[in-house]
């Protein structure tokens, strides 16, 4: 199976990718290129000379998994895709990219989405950052003039894929962790753990505060002006009712926010 970890940026990816990795002991590639390095208790073997798949095996696990490199996203031909989701490992890999045109089976996606508000802001914000400054600004973002456009251009194209997509809401994941890691499970065909394994967000904040800040639902909101916050109504405010947001501060904008010990919500696949 090729499995696209796909989000639009800032949307939760890093977080989604270590709750996969901690409680499904699944690693997954950087489709860019990136410094950042597979844990080395994982035993992490490179592949053989002429070929790109790299194994691994968590100290816990006696089979070997199937892993692509950091940047591998240009090595995905077509025909590379169709053997990949040909094969009965669980093959990973991170996207911001737009879903292919051409659809294997085997081929499937699991995702984030968030609260546009919270979502292009953040994305502004990294941009623009002491680390990657541009000459952007958040009507750029808002209006989908960056790398990789905009918040419901993107959303849209997933929900028309062909493949199967599991998507659920940041919010709640945050909010119920557990939940988020069963519906996780079993859209991906494995077991969850008897006691799930939880990644703070905490941990990832001190990783790295420039792209994890910690605002919460509307820290967004002081970095947006009142035309601005309509402006991003007025372009994503369709889809984003269609995923259960509102315009509104607070909890209010999630409908059916969950916390712990609420109701849990039902997965969205599309």
């Amino acid at each position: 199976m090729l499995i696209y970890v796909a989000t639009y940026p800032r949307c939760g990816n890093a977080f989604l990718r270590d709750h996969i990795a901690v409680n499904f002991r699944l690693l997954t590639a950087n489709g860019y290129p990136s410094d950042d390095r597979f844990p080395d208790n994982w035993n992490i073997e490179p592949p053989p000379e002429g070929e790109i798949l790299q194994t691994y095996a968590h100290p816990e696990m006696k089979r070997r998994e199937q892993l692509l490199p950091h940047g591998a996203l240009p090595l995905l031909t077509s025909e590379l895709r169709k053997e990949l989701a040909a094969s009965p490992n669980r093959i990973l890999v991170k996207t911001h990219e737009l879903p292919p045109t051409d659809v294997f089976p085997g081929e499937m996606a699991v995702q984030f989405v968030r609260h546009p508000g919270a979502a292009v802001v953040s994305y502004w914000r990294l941009l623009t950052g002491k680390a990657r400054p541009k000459q952007i600004t958040l009507d750029d973002v808002i209006e989908g003039r960056c790398q990789f456009g905009d918040w419901s251009d993107y959303h849209l194209a997933w929900d028309e894929t062909a493949m199967p997509v599991m998507r659920l809401r940041y919010e709640d994941a945050l909010a119920d962790p557990p939940m988020a890691i069963r519906a996780l499970a079993e859209f991906l065909g494995v077991t969850a753990p008897p006691r799930p394994k939880l990644v703070a967000i905490k941990d990832a904040r001190a990783r790295n505060p420039l792209r994890n800040p910690g605002e919460g639902l509307d820290g967004w909101r002081r970095y947006a002006s009142l035309q601005q916050k309509r402006r991003i109504w007025q372009r994503h405010g369709t889809l984003a009712y269609r995923y259960g947001y509102t315009p509104f501060p607070g909890a209010r904008s999630v409908r059916g926010f969950t916390r712990p010990g609420d109701a849990r919500p039902a997965a969205m696949q599309a």
